[in-house]
């Protein structure tokens, strides 16, 4: 009984909007009133609000700008076992969420960093004939949910 009480309330309410959003469209009026309902019509434009639009605060919605990397070179060729990963500062980041994985996908990670603090970020262990891939996010920590980090920039590197 209750669900079929809800499914009828959500049609109904489905059916006002449509309604309402189209307004008197395709209704003749007469003074105002819609000439086969007896009742005012919606005007054109006449929109139906249920709750207010919410109110965002631009501090906490604005992000990072995009990452630049700056090294390792993209396809270059790292030797030594460890190198040192550069990007230029993110307007607006209060830290940075580095990534490193053995795929383009980056799925199989071997760095999953979101604290990183600084542009710079020491990674160690690199295994000879692998390729690496490598991006890096600037993070507003104090943001909404949605507006967190910026776009990644992104680079590669094979170990020798």
């Amino acid at each position: 009984m209750k669900m079929t009480s809800l499914f009828a309330l959500g049609l109904v309410l489905s059916m006002a909007s449509v309604s309402f959003a189209a307004g008197d469209a395709g209704h003749g009026e007469e003074g105002g009133h819609d000439a086969g309902h007896g009742g005012h019509a919606p005007r054109h434009g006449a929109n139906l609000h249920l709750l207010p639009p919410p109110v965002s605060d631009t501090n906490k919605t604005t992000r990072p700008t995009p990452v630049v990397v700056e090294a390792p070179p993209a396809l270059s060729k790292v030797t030594g076992g460890a190198t040192t990963l550069k990007w230029k500062e993110s307007k607006g980041a209060t830290g940075y969420l580095v990534q490193v994985a053995t795929d383009p996908n980056f799925k199989w990670l071997v760095v999953n960093d979101p604290k990183v603090q600084g542009t710079t970020y020491e990674l160690k262990n690199l295994e000879a004939g692998k390729q690496y891939f490598w991006r890096v996010a600037g993070v507003k920590a104090d943001n909404d949910p949605s507006y967190l980090k910026g776009d990644f920039g992104r680079s590669m590197f094979e170990a020798r």
